[in-house]
């Protein structure tokens, strides 16, 4: 079975000429077959996003590092040969699934049959859209591979790379996280506090009910125990 492959690569050259480069790179991704997606210019450079067929990538590789000097370059390569089977299978299943619905709307007997299969129809089909839509995204990352290419002027330092989180990033983190938790606490006790006397009073008549209760209910016992003693000796 043939692998399905996603590849992708990264490459940084410094040019005399960001300009006329652009220019090269434009004639050579059109001539390898493919096409640029993204372009953004400056005084110092250039970046550019490009799509080329996969067979060609290596290609327009070594075509573009002949520019001038490369200052960096990496590439990845995805095995994405279960995904597109498993997409591949599931839309086969999917499309069989509607057919069988759309057999059995042409059979509905009522007003409400019509109604429950067109609604289950929509469903099934709008699910059938989106894993096609799924395959067809994953079929063009496999048949087109991506090359994000940086031509520099010389002299011209990296773009800047965001530092890692450190600890005091995370201390700083974890000190706002408190100061939220601190400020939600206020709040729920500020709208507790006003039912306090409320629920205290409450609380206050229920314990007075419950001992005025129990000391009704003390005599009557008493009362029944003293009765069953005295008809003991009758009896």
């Amino acid at each position: 079975m043939q692998r399905e492959l996603v590849r992708t690569a990264q490459l940084t050259v410094e040019v005399t000429d960001p300009v006329g480069a652009v220019r090269q790179v434009r004639t050579a991704v059109a001539g390898a077959g493919g096409f640029v997606t993204e372009e953004e210019s400056g005084k110092t450079g250039s970046r550019l996003v490009l799509r080329v067929p996969a067979a060609g990538l290596d290609r327009l590789i070594d075509e573009v590092a002949g520019y001038g000097s490369v200052t960096s370059r990496s590439s990845q390569v995805l095995d994405a040969t279960e995904q597109v089977v498993d997409l591949d299978a599931r839309v086969a299943s999917q499309t069989a699934s509607v057919a069988r619905v759309r057999a059995l709307l042409s059979e509905a007997g009522s007003i409400g049959d019509v109604i429950s299969i067109e609604s289950e129809l929509a469903r099934r089909e709008t699910e059938l859209d989106s894993l096609t839509s799924r395959l067809a995204a994953l079929k063009d990352q496999v048949a087109l591979s991506t090359l994000s290419l940086d031509l520099r002027a010389p002299g011209v330092a990296p773009p800047e790379v965001p530092p890692a989180p450190g600890f005091l990033d995370g201390l700083a983190a974890g000190w706002d996280g408190l100061r939220a938790i601190g400020t939600a606490a206020a709040a729920v006790t500020g709208f507790v506090l006003p039912f306090v006397p409320v629920l205290a009073v409450l609380g206050g008549f229920w314990l007075v009910a419950r001992r005025l209760v129990r000391a009704r209910r003390t005599p009557a016992v008493v009362g029944d125990q003293g009765s069953g003693d005295g008809s003991a000796p009758g009896s």
